[in-house]
């Protein structure tokens, strides 16, 4: 990597250097969320920090969901949440920053926190208001009720929160989603959250204005349940302007405007007594639609809690993989860059890869401090300089193609993420065609009693019930996942020295 490339984020100055997005992909449906009693913007910004920890956490401990793009909502059962775990930890920083708590010399105390989770998980909490992810995606229901929280217990400076598996299913399935934005503290009226998020979902499938919604799903979007908001008039101008002129005034990347309409029976009746000539008054309002504009040059930049969900996720997930809290800031150093910055997508990597390591037969009965011993040397330590030489080579490339290439960029870490697969893609299509029909043989008898072994549920599926090919399996997918893996595991394909080659051939093939 050149040293004109944008440094890594070094943790030591989250406050005033941090570059992860403020973002996270969030279901519509979640924007949609409303309850038989009042939530206030407090309990919303619980809600939001609690949906987007799961999720973090979610995918942490889960990597063949990496690659998985495609697929996810077909590996991602309710059967595959229950074997994940259901229980997510978060610490009190993050909540309390995330619920707009920020002066530890005006603290109310933890217990008043606890109460409020207390009144969210005894909440029936309804999602999909607007009833936007069923018009989207057929095979998401969104139309019963849960309840958003199973228990929370307070421990160690954490919340340890235990989710209802169906709702962790929901939070994770990225179909119908959009980049909601992680810190709600520019949002100023309870009113304002469901509004913005609903009409970010609609901009990012290019569409300028939403569908017209009555005024009864305005209500129940916003948590207007007041009888005054019945008339169209105080619904107006006591909650969608309020909300708009708090959406238009923060430094958020949208200006939202709202368009009244009249449909439906009310307009039929009004007409009818217009042309009798009963003075029938003005037209009613039915219904409400925003449309919607970007800021000219507003930028959103990655803030403080965003960054403390990340790493607070993944000092977690080190956790769970034996590394004692007392090590975990030796782990951290282990993991920066030659500048000496921490390098956030390898922390990640290697925890996936500890994950996967930690389910094998071979590692999966050794005890917690046995284990994080052999994770730090065969990954964290053993895998770093293969890793980085790989990263430096590819966003080299990248930086040469276009001198804006930013890898802490949400869009631009996902071109990364896609050569990468495209380079080990063609390593193990190379190293399949180069095998002569005995070595196929042997490959394919070698992969399948791995699968027997260690994932016999995926050999009744890959071999039994499907018998997929090696050729099926060459490109990097949710469904190639455990080929790739047993490869990694056996073979020394995946070294700086194939993905050179791998490079050169790709470049090669574009000149």
């Amino acid at each position: 990597m050149t040293n004109d490339l944008p440094a890594e984020i070094n943790p030591n100055k989250l406050d005033d250097q941090s570059q992860l997005n403020d973002t996270y992909r969030k279901n519509v449906a979640l924007s949609g969320v409303y309850g038989l009693s009042e939530l206030s913007l407090r309990k919303q910004r619980a809600v939001n920090t609690i949906a987007h920890t799961v999720q973090e956490q979610f995918f942490l401990r889960n990597p063949e969901l990496a690659n998985a793009d495609e697929s996810i909502s077909e590996i991602v059962t309710e059967e595959y949440v229950d074997k994940s775990g259901s229980m997510f930890e978060i610490p009190e920083e993050t909540i309390m920053s995330a619920m707009g708590y920020t002066d530890k010399r005006k603290y109310y105390s933890y217990t008043q926190v606890l109460e409020l989770f207390r009144e969210i998980a005894d909440a029936t909490i309804g999602f999909d208001a607007l009833g936007v992810a069923k018009q989207f995606n057929e095979r998401e229901e969104w139309t019963g009720f849960t309840k958003f929280i199973g228990s929370v217990e307070r421990k160690k400076g954490y919340f340890k929160i235990s989710m209802p598996p169906p709702m962790i299913l929901k939070i994770v399935n990225p179909e119908t989603s959009f980049q909601g934005t992680t810190d709600w503290t520019l949002y100023n009226s309870r009113n304002t959250p469901g509004i913005y998020e609903t009409c970010q979902f609609y901009f990012e499938r290019n569409q300028d204005v939403t569908p017209w919604f009555s005024v009864e799903e305005i209500r129940k979007l916003t948590g207007a349940k007041s009888k005054m908001y019945e008339e169209p008039k105080h619904l107006r101008s006591r909650v969608i302007n309020v909300a708009l002129n708090d959406i238009n005034k923060q430094p958020l990347p949208l200006l939202i405007e709202v368009e009244s309409g009249s449909f439906g029976e009310k307009l039929k009746e009004w007409e009818r007594r217009k042309a009798a000539g009963q003075m029938p008054g003005r037209k009613p309002t039915t219904h409400y639609r925003f449309v919607i504009k970007e800021k000219t040059g507003s930028v959103i930049n990655g803030n403080l809690l965003t960054d403390q969900i990340h790493l607070t996720s993944q000092k977690t997930e080190l956790q769970s993989l034996g590394i004692a809290k007392n090590q975990i800031d030796g782990v951290l150093d282990e993991c920066r860059d030659k500048h000496g910055n921490l390098e956030f997508r390898y922390l990640r990597w290697c925890i996936q890869k500890g994950h996967e390591m930690r389910r094998l037969s071979e590692h999966n009965k050794k005890s917690s401090d046995h284990f994080g011993g052999l994770f730090r040397k065969n990954i964290i330590r053993g895998k770093k300089f293969d890793w980085f030489a790989i990263d430096n080579m590819i966003t080299g490339h990248l930086y040469e193609v276009d001198n804006k290439f930013d890898p802490s960029n949400q869009s631009d870490s996902k071109l990364i993420k896609s050569l990468f697969n495209k380079l080990q893609s063609n390593i193990v299509s190379e190293y399949i065609s180069s095998l002569t029909e005995f070595g196929y043989a042997h490959l394919r008898e070698e992969f399948d009693k791995f699968l027997l072994k260690e994932f016999p549920h995926k050999h009744k599926e890959m071999v039994v019930e499907k018998d997929i090919s090696l050729e099926d399996m060459k490109v990097v997918s949710g469904h190639s996942y455990h080929f790739h893996l047993y490869l990694d595991l056996n073979t020394d394909l995946f070294k700086y020295e194939s993905f050179a080659q791998a490079m050169r051939r790709h470049l090669e093939s574009e000149s």
